[in-house]
């Protein structure tokens, strides 16, 4: 089993390793029992060998991580005596293995602190059930165009995007307010907080990816409980505390609202915090792995704790 030349070969001096990119093909070259074997593979599964067919038995390993449910083309040569494997190195967000394989791969990856940033891949070939067969030294492979460099770009320029947003929403005289020109509102600024951030991150992953990124259903979850504690707020929020709000404005958004009006108060406090943690897991997941992450039920669990105390002590404010 040899690696056959890619699509990028390197061309500065001192180059030695190919360079590969999302959406090229990783070409193979397997000889004498691994054709046997291979073969065998697309004939129990009936798959033609010339078609593109995700072939669930035969994969390639990346660092140790098994690259699930990639497209595959098999082309003979030599009589039939060699074959040609080409996986097609591209995620489908909507596919929960692949996702989770690029995920894994991703997450662990060694970077070679060079100006184009490549990861560097020891690569290897599973058929069937048999042991990783390991495919020469160590390959290096560069993502996403210009590798992890393009990756931090992206994200300064999603976060300084955000930071926008913010700052327009705060100067804006009601979107994060009780009542216009009033304190500022906890719950509208946690719903807010959620609300840009998967914008802003579905935003640089679509640019980066040229894909829509899939957004997992704990997410969506974690916008509801952010949406429902927001309406509960403002249901149990009398029209006259409005109107005391309004004439009582206050400068200093973490002032208000980690405020109850009469000073700090723990169970505001404690949904800052955790809102503010899970947004800091949140931002360093996608730059790891470069994809939304999916929160455990605890997480979320603890969230909705923490969201319910906030409404239910804010009916005694």
């Amino acid at each position: 089993m040899s690696l056959l030349p890619g699509p990028h070969r390197p061309n500065r001096p001192g180059d030695r390793l190919p360079l590969y990119h999302f959406g090229d093909y990783l070409k193979l070259r397997a000889d004498g029992a691994c054709v046997t074997q291979i073969l065998a593979l697309y004939d129990q599964t009936g798959d033609s060998v010339a078609n593109n067919v995700v072939q669930t038995n035969l994969g390639l390993v990346f660092n140790g991580v098994r690259m699930k449910q990639m497209a595959t083309t098999l082309t003979r040569h030599d009589e039939g005596k060699s074959l040609e494997l080409a996986f097609l190195l591209s995620r489908d967000s909507e596919n929960i293995d692949n996702r989770q394989a690029w995920n894994d791969f991703l997450g662990t990856a060694r970077h070679h602190e060079d100006r184009h940033s490549e990861l560097l891949v020891e690569l290897g070939l599973i058929i069937g059930k048999d042991p990783v067969r390991h495919i020469g030294a160590a390959q290096a492979i560069s993502f996403l165009g210009s590798g992890v460099t393009s990756i931090y770009i992206a994200i300064a320029l999603g976060f300084i995007a955000m930071v926008l947003a913010f700052f327009f929403a705060l100067k804006h005289p009601s979107l994060l307010r009780v009542h216009p020109n009033g304190a500022y509102s906890l719950a509208k600024s946690q719903m807010a907080f959620w609300a840009v951030l998967l914008a802003v991150t579905f935003a640089v992953l679509y640019g980066l990816l040229d894909d829509m990124e899939h957004i997992p259903n704990s997410l969506l979850i974690l916008v509801g409980l952010s949406g429902a504690t927001s309406f509960a707020s403002v249901w149990i929020t009398p029209s006259a505390d409005k109107m005391a709000m309004a004439d009582h404005t206050m400068r200093h958004f973490l002032q208000d609202i980690c405020s109850d009006g009469t000073g700090a108060s723990v169970h505001r406090v404690q949904a800052v915090i955790w809102t503010g943690m899970l947004g800091v897991v949140f931002i360093n997941q996608v730059m790891l792995v470069i994809s939304m992450p999916d929160f455990n039920n605890t997480l979320l669990t603890l969230l909705g704790i923490s969201n319910g105390t906030y409404v239910a002590m804010k009916m005694k404010e």
